[in-house]
């Protein structure tokens, strides 16, 4: 019979039926190469053309069975299905060729063409079986992306139903805070203004009336000394809140007296929009400017940028010292022009001027065990030149209702590129269940500031 003319089935193919039977046992299974001068135990000798036919059936029979097996673990699964397919399709086309050359002259029963049809035959379901198993965990993987998206989807839905949530909050705070302004408990304090710079003991100059592209200062004029006002005994630092309002916008943070003799003054210089070679008070390192939103300082730097975002036109400036909610001194000005980018420019000029005479922040507490565990934390962030670490606070702050507490901690270091840097930062512990305080832990790290080497350890 021709076999040419075979059906799709291996075996079927060349007609083998009950001579497959009679042969089986005496097939040779090995998977060696087919030597050229092959010569079955029944049946004609082999061509030696048929022999290199043979050999390459073999060799892709191999690299199947090697690819499903444990040569093939490393690769990708999808990979080893499809590679497996190829080869015996690759075999099938070599078994095709044999017959079609070779066919009627070693006969359909002959076992070299039987024992390659048996290995086609065995392998083809386990192909198959395996691109099942591939495909079901190809379709997992799907389902399961899938579902993280629609949980990544969510949580971004959930996420940005809490920032418009916040949002509000903040607005109506914001509200809360000018209507505080307006009708909140009003001290005898004032703060007045001037477009050059304000002499505590002989204030002249004044007026609430400015120009985009005008400097700006201000005098704090509590009416009494700080002291006196805030009841502070013999404290020798004072913290007092300072704010500015203008249209949406509302700044406020703690500028901390760090002299008794401030403490004792009746007044405090506000500078809001100063020439930087004229500022006094932001460059006294016994003053501690806190920061406030987008992590800048009180004074002439946070000032500087809100006057910066106001829109052309005419806008009221209301300046505060709170406490609590009453306004121990306040004072407004007006603004108007047709473009305030100059005090984005000024911005800039004043933090370059505020960082060139920067100072480290006097330190609170001093713990060489507590700085030596800081620095090793640091380091583990990603620090470099660790030069100096110092503890601000006198004590740890308790928070969660003792479940943590912390200390703040400025820490200066130098770059690859030599640059001196300082940046605030906050090393918690936690309480463990035994009631001990945990590991610590470098829970928040501010951003850069440079700072000049001298400057360091001032």
């Amino acid at each position: 019979m021709s076999l040419a003319a075979v059906a799709p089935d291996a075996r079927a193919q060349l007609n083998l039926g009950g001579a497959l039977d009679k042969v089986k046992g005496a097939v040779d299974k090995a998977k060696g190469t087919v030597e050229a001068a092959v010569q079955p135990s029944s049946g004609a000798p082999v061509p030696s053309g048929a022999v290199e036919v043979f050999k390459k059936v073999d060799q892709n029979l191999n690299k199947a069975e090697n690819v499903m097996g444990d040569g093939g673990a490393s690769y990708d699964n999808d990979y080893r299905a499809k590679e497996a397919a190829a080869r015996v399709a690759e075999a099938k086309e070599g078994m095709k060729t044999a017959q079609r050359r070779y066919g009627s002259k070693l006969g359909a029963g002959h076992p070299e063409f039987v024992s390659r049809l048996d290995r086609i035959s065995a392998l083809e379901p386990k192909i198959a079986a395996f691109q099942g198993t591939v495909n079901a965990a190809t379709q997992k993987k799907k389902d399961a992306r899938a579902a993280a998206q629609a949980e990544e989807a969510s949580q971004e839905t959930t996420r940005q139903k809490k920032n418009a949530s916040a949002m509000e909050a903040r607005q109506a705070k914001n509200a809360r805070l000018r209507e505080e302004a307006e009708q909140g408990k009003v001290g005898d304090g004032k703060i007045v203004f001037s477009k050059s710079p304000i002499a505590p003991a002989n204030p002249t100059g004044l007026t609430t009336k400015f120009k985009a592209g005008d400097h700006i200062y201000g005098l704090i004029l509590p009416g009494k000394s700080w002291r006196d006002l805030y009841r502070a005994g013999n404290k020798t630092e004072l913290g007092i809140m300072v704010g500015m309002t203008v249209g949406d916008i509302n700044d406020y943070q703690y500028i901390t007296l760090k002299k008794p003799q401030y403490i004792d003054a009746d007044s405090l210089v506000l500078e809001i929009a100063p020439d930087p070679s004229k500022m006094t008070s932001y460059n006294d390192p016994g003053m501690l400017f806190g920061e406030g939103k987008g992590n800048r300082k009180i004074g002439p730097i946070s000032f500087t940028y809100d006057l910066s975002q106001l829109v052309p036109g005419k806008h009221t400036a209301k300046f505060y010292v709170r406490n609590y909610g009453d306004h121990l001194a306040v004072g407004e000005l007006v603004i108007e022009g047709a473009d305030f980018s100059f005090y984005a420019d000024l911005h800039e000029k004043v933090k370059a001027a505020h960082d060139a005479s920067a100072t480290m922040p006097p330190a609170g507490m001093v713990n060489k065990q507590l700085e030596s565990q800081m620095r090793a934390l640091l380091k583990n962030a990603g620090w470099t030149k660790i030069l100096r670490v110092v503890i601000v606070d006198k004590d740890w702050w308790i928070e969660d209702g003792g479940a943590s507490r912390y200390l703040n901690v400025a820490a200066a270091t130098r770059d690859g590129s030599g640059k001196c840097q300082w940046c605030n930062t906050q090393f918690t512990q936690r309480r463990l269940s035994n009631g001990s305080w945990g590991k610590l832990e470098l829970t928040k790290t501010g951003i850069m500031r440079d700072i000049s080497e001298e400057n360091v350890n001032e």
